[in-house]
């Protein structure tokens, strides 16, 4: 799929053939992108515009402590990566526990084009059954001895140790686990996330 976003002088293209531009709602930001997918695992809905003003583009700490702050009891970090060599782009992916305990990945993305600067705002929720990951993932961790009988092991903070409010992030998420579930929200997420900043 090619989409044109205002403010961008060459059309972004996305591999899979799923992604399909949807109509923007009222209180959508102007001249916004809304794109859509949806797999047999995955519903994803991406928004895409311009804005004004700079972001940390080197500076991951603020977006860490700032999303450390803001983060409820039912969130969590998954990770925050930067990129900040001849491209600029900086992203942060947090959980969240929705209804019917079903987790979604948000993904929000700012990028710098030729002086301009960008926000990408996402949600990959799970689309039909959902824990596949999660339980193939322990139970491999706990044979292996990672984690032991009572869980210790399974979850932290990625950035902080001594961080515990809400929904930790487990070794799951991690982003080497995503070749082995590719449909997955989270791997969905960060596969859109890599294939637009390197089109940048």
């Amino acid at each position: 799929m090619k989409i044109k976003i205002n403010g961008i002088d060459k059309e972004l293209t996305f591999a899979d053939v799923e992604w399909q531009q949807v109509d923007s709602m009222p209180e959508d930001p102007p001249n916004s992108v809304p794109i859509m997918k949806q797999t047999p695992e995955s519903v994803c809905f991406v928004l895409i515009y311009q804005i004004d003003g700079t972001m940390p583009f080197d500076k991951p700490q603020e977006v860490i402590d700032g999303i450390h702050g803001a983060l409820q009891e039912d969130q969590g970090l998954i990770e925050v990566e930067t990129i900040n060599d001849k491209k600029r782009a900086i992203y942060s992916i947090v959980k969240t526990m929705m209804e019917e305990n079903q987790l979604q990945y948000c993904l929000t993305l700012h990028f710098e084009y030729k002086g301009k600067f960008f926000n990408v705002t996402g949600f990959f929720s799970p689309n039909g059954m959902t824990g596949t990951r999660e339980t193939i993932i322990y139970e491999m961790a706990r044979r292996e001895g990672i984690v032991d009988e009572k869980g210790n092991g399974w979850c932290a903070d990625p950035y902080d140790p001594k961080y515990k409010k809400g929904l930790l992030r487990n070794l799951s998420e991690d982003k080497n686990i995503d070749v082995k579930f590719p449909l997955n929200p989270l791997s969905e997420c960060r596969k859109f996330a890599n294939e637009l900043i390197g089109q940048l």
